[in-house]
């Protein structure tokens, strides 16, 4: 792979891209060995995440609370009821209630 394959992830705000980066830019970056792809679809309130699994993008789905994880980023958790309805609030306690998460699970390990 080349120089790209070290992206862990990237991420887009659309909103007169959306078919561009649904279409050629999500091949690029599967191609390029980008391991998550996110995007904000802001006119048709939604978020796509997509996983790379075997050099192809998996859209995963949230969890019934509405959270997705990424799998690359430890800790990373988006709530995206949150986001979708701008709850800047929400999205940081989600996103800090998750590292806590994380940072006790390591402490239990030490």
């Amino acid at each position: 792979m080349g120089r790209a394959a070290s992206f862990f992830g990237r991420c887009e705000i659309a909103t007169s891209s959306v078919s561009i980066d649904l279409h050629r830019k999500l091949e690029v970056y599967q191609r390029a060995g980008v391991q998550e792809y996110l995007v904000w679809r802001t006119k048709d309130k939604a978020f796509d995440w997509f996983v790379n699994e075997g050099g192809t993008f998996v859209a995963q789905k949230p969890s019934a609370s509405g959270l997705l994880t990424s799998r690359v980023f430890p800790g990373l958790v988006l709530d995206t009821r949150s986001l979708l309805n701008f709850d800047r609030a929400a999205i940081l306690c989600c996103l800090a209630k998750a590292l806590a998460r994380r940072q006790q699970g390591k402490r239990r390990k030490a």
